[in-house]
C-alpha cells in the first residue's frame, strides 16, 4: 500500500512539474508573439507590454485579455482606429494560436490526449466555473498519475477478480 501511495505521489509530482513547465513554454511564446506583433506595428516600449502580457498570462482564466481589451476599447474610443484594428487582429491571433498550442503541448508533456484534456477542463469548468478551470488540470495530472502508479488496474483486479 505504501508502495501504491509513493508511486503516486512520485507520478503527481512529476506530472505538475510537466505542466507547469508547459504553461511556462506557452506563456513565452505568448510574450514573442506580442513583443514582435507590437515591433511590427510601431508601438513604443514593446518590450515592457510584453512583459505585462507575460505576467498576466501566468493568471488563469484573465491571461491576456486584461491587457488588450481595455486598451482596445482605449484606443477606439480615443478615435486611433488603425491601432484598434492592428491590436484587435494581433490579440485575435494569440487567441487562435494559444487555442491551438495549448492543449496539444499541455496534453502532450502529461500523456493526456488534448481532446480527453479539453473534456476535462470544460466539465469542470459548467460544474465549478472560474475554479473548475484551475481544478480541471489538477484532476488530469491526478487521473495520469494513479493511472501509471497502476492503481486503476489493481482496482479492476480487486473488484472482477477478487
Amino acid at each position: 500500500m505504501t508502495n501504491y501511495i509513493h508511486t503516486i505521489k512520485e507520478s503527481f509530482v512529476s506530472l505538475i512539474k510537466k505542466y507547469a513547465l508547459a504553461q511556462l513554454i506557452i506563456v513565452f511564446i505568448t510574450g514573442v508573439i506580442v513583443y514582435f506583433g507590437l515591433l511590427i506595428f510601431d508601438v513604443k516600449h514593446a518590450l515592457a507590454i510584453a512583459s505585462v502580457a507575460i505576467f498576466l498570462d501566468l493568471i488563469p482564466f484573465i491571461g491576456i485579455s486584461a491587457l488588450f481589451t481595455p486598451w482596445i476599447l482605449y484606443l477606439f474610443f480615443t478615435n486611433h482606429y488603425t491601432l484598434t484594428v492592428q491590436l484587435s487582429i494581433l490579440f485575435i491571433l494569440l487567441i487562435l494560436i494559444r487555442n491551438i498550442i495549448e492543449p496539444k503541448l499541455i496534453g502532450s508533456s502529461i500523456g493526456i490526449h488534448p481532446l480527453f484534456l479539453i473534456m476535462i477542463l470544460f466539465v469542470f469548468m459548467k460544474l465549478f466555473g472560474f475554479f473548475g478551470i484551475l481544478i480541471g488540470p489538477m484532476v488530469a495530472v491526478s487521473i495520469k498519475a494513479l493511472s501509471q502508479a497502476g492503481a486503476f488496474t489493481s482496482l479492476k483486479n480487486y473488484l472482477f477478480d477478487g
